[in-house]
């Protein structure tokens, strides 16, 4: 984003007449201006044939009255030396993108690639989505978060660890699904002697429980949901409730697109069993 001044300001009308020119005016004052600029910083690659100026009119007030501004923080759309759009108030970035809808470029969704990939059990094309949109836009939390998923279903556990220990503002709560998907994986048991146990003895509830939750630990919710379901069938009230909160707790680790249908259909068996 270039800076606007008195020196440049009448350059920039010009250059409105090969490209669309976004002039956004704030100041140290107004105490919704560093939110934003930071959203302009953030949003600015999202937009194509759009020159964005940004004007501090405490370092050169003569702007204000230039541009005859009304308000801080302020935007203005300049094309062919008109204004042709303006606003006062700091906008959001679903705000910003309907101002300036016009300019939006055709952007590929990768979240929904990385989606079906995963959905298609294709973790090595889910892993190149995710490298490719995070060279385009590495502060991506969606995709940040995709990566990690990714990460843990190659039981990467340090890796992702490291992506799920960053500050989240938008994806908190699919942060906190893949958390507890990583805390259960980091105390993952060893399946085979546990599954041996109950070839021996196919009707011990507790083994069940045991093995239900093993699966999980190792990533194999499909099936420890249903070993649990099996256990809540024969009886939903063993030992207090325990496969009902295992199977709550499965569901809360699970977050993304992919996972939508199954969990609807999961939880709907669930709760035909308990009534």
């Amino acid at each position: 984003m270039e800076t606007l001044t008195l020196n440049n300001a009448e350059n920039a009308l010009q250059q409105s007449f090969e490209q669309a020119v976004l002039l956004a005016f704030w100041a140290h004052f107004s105490p919704e201006s560093q939110q934003f600029l930071n959203v302009l910083q953030e949003e600015e690659s999202h937009f194509e044939n759009v020159v964005f100026y940004s004007a501090n009119i405490e370092e050169a007030p003569q702007l204000a009255q230039y541009f005859g501004l009304e308000g801080l923080p302020a935007l203005k759309l300049i094309q062919q030396g008109q204004l042709t759009n303006q606003a006062t108030g700091a906008l959001n970035a679903e705000q910003l993108r309907s101002f300036l809808k016009d300019f939006l470029k055709n952007e590929r969704d990768f979240h929904a690639e990385i989606t079906t990939a995963l959905q298609e059990k294709n973790t090595h094309l889910a892993l190149q989505l995710a490298q490719q949109a995070l060279m385009e836009n590495p502060q991506d939390e969606t995709i940040l978060l995709d990566l990690a998923e990714i990460y843990l279903n190659q039981k990467e556990k340090e890796q992702a660890k490291s992506l799920l220990s960053q500050k989240f503002v938008s994806q908190i709560a699919r942060q906190q699904a893949l958390s507890k998907r990583l805390e259960m994986l980091e105390n993952a048991q060893d399946i085979a002697p546990i599954q041996s146990a109950l070839e021996q003895n196919p009707n011990d509830l507790s083994l069940q429980l045991a093995y239900s939750q093993a699966l999980a630990q190792n990533g194999n919710f499909e099936q420890a949901i249903d070993v649990a379901l099996q256990v809540l069938s024969q009886n939903k009230h063993f030992e207090e409730g325990k496969a009902q909160k295992m199977l709550i707790e499965f569901f809360n680790a699970l977050s993304g697109e992919q996972f939508d249908d199954f969990l609807r259909q999961k939880r709907r068996q669930m709760s035909r069993l308990l009534n």
